[in-house]
């Protein structure tokens, strides 16, 4: 394949997007840093491997070797679609379920059907469970309309997917952190989708339910729920992979027997803080990544409301304007007579602006949360419940 003659990007990452977009036209390819990979239309290309040939290439190989080795990917993704693969490539796994809303409002910004957009499994309010299609280089999710046209459902995949997990070789072995936390040495893209087969932490003999992290796709990290002391070096372990790549979820769950669900623990537990933090990061990383697609969306009709985190004080907070606005639920809100220069401000507890304002607050189909709001309440209605901003007048 002849490159010589054509401008070609000075990256890594360029040369692999611009190479996809010369090869499929027809795909809107996106490059997502945090998560390492190129995607479109259900098609995921992880750049880790390709990454590491890349460079022990001589640099004048590198173009037509990268640009050949796609062609070959996209186009037997593109000859998939036409057939079922054999089962051992279908797999299940743990992913965010930021990443479904975000191809949701994409389908939504191109105008397509939501047949486009894969269907998937709640584990938690922020887990999903989704269907990929497993090959040397790339996971391709499955999208509702390859469900329709292998005349299979969804739950029968997953089955099939889980099933595929659970028979996965690689290296197996647990490191054990200052005898109180188990990490997995287990590196691949399913380390911690391994959870999706019930007896798999077994050999780990905790004798109770665990607390699980699973910061990003290679990492998982294991505490009995009983022992606090474990509980907060395993928080404390995940809040140090905080910026590794293909992030899944920074805050920690309780599992048993297979489910998952949202670690709480009390204001007196050791590890409180950090569970707070790993909240709170979590929830403002899933609010700013579908931010520039909502923007989008919306244009002129609603303002998208920001969501600040002050981890001195372990709270999130967001501004309440004049403006109609779509507001994500914060610790507190911040009622403010301009978005951008505000001369007035005052503050209130999430629990009491919905009492208060209830039914002001209609509550949208987007992830995270968010509610839609006309307009500020009457001065008197936010003297009623709010306080004073130190550095802004009252109203």
């Amino acid at each position: 394949m002849a490159l010589f003659g054509r401008k070609r990007p000075k990256t890594f990452e360029g040369n692999a997007l611009a190479s996809c977009r010369r090869l499929r036209p027809d795909v809107d390819w996106n490059h997502d840093k945090a998560e390492d990979q190129i995607s479109g239309d259900g098609i995921l290309i992880n750049l880790g491997n390709l990454r590491l040939i890349w460079e022990a290439k001589e640099s004048s190989e590198r173009p037509a070797w990268l640009e050949g080795h796609l062609s070959e990917v996209l186009y037997q993704v593109t000859d998939d679609d036409n057939g079922r693969p054999p089962d051992h490539e279908i797999r299940a796994m743990i992913r965010p379920r930021v990443m479904v809303e975000s191809s949701r409002l994409q389908a939504m910004l191109d105008n397509k059907p939501f047949t486009v957009t894969p269907p998937y499994r709640s584990l938690t309010d922020d887990l999903v469970g989704l269907i990929g299609i497993d090959s040397p280089t790339s996971i391709t999710l499955v999208s509702n309309s390859r469900v329709q046209d292998w005349k299979t459902t969804f739950d029968a995949l997953w089955e099939t997917g889980v099933s595929s997990i659970s028979t996965l070789g690689g290296e197996v072995g647990w490191s054990h952190m200052d005898g109180l936390v188990y990490v997995s040495e287990t590196h691949d893209d399913y380390t911690n989708s391994r959870l999706l087969n019930p007896r798999y932490l077994d050999e780990l003999q905790l004798n109770g339910p665990a607390v699980v992290l699973l910061p990003h796709r290679n990492s998982l990290i294991v505490a009995p729920l009983i022992d606090d002391a474990a509980v907060s070096l395993a928080c404390e372990l995940a809040l140090h992979q905080l910026n590794e790549p293909s992030p899944i979820c920074i805050k920690p769950f309780l599992y048993s027997e297979g489910q998952l669900q949202d670690l709480e623990v009390s204001e007196s537990h050791p590890a409180y803080g950090t569970v707070r933090l790993l909240d709170l990061i979590d929830t403002d990383i899933n609010y700013k990544q579908v931010v520039p697609q909502l923007t989008k969306l919306l244009r002129d009709e609603l303002h998208v409301a920001g969501f600040f985190v002050d981890q001195n004080r372990l709270m999130s907070s967001t501004n309440w304007g004049p403006r109609p606005t779509l507001l994500p639920q914060a610790d507190e809100v911040v009622f403010i007579d301009d978005e951008a220069n505000p001369s007035r401000g005052m503050v209130a507890p999430w629990s009491a602006v919905a009492e208060a304002f209830g039914d002001r607050l209609l509550q949208t189909d987007y992830y995270p949360r968010r509610f839609r709001v006309e307009g500020l309440p009457a001065a008197e209605e936010i003297r009623s419940i709010a306080q004073p901003v130190d550095s802004l007048t009252s109203f």
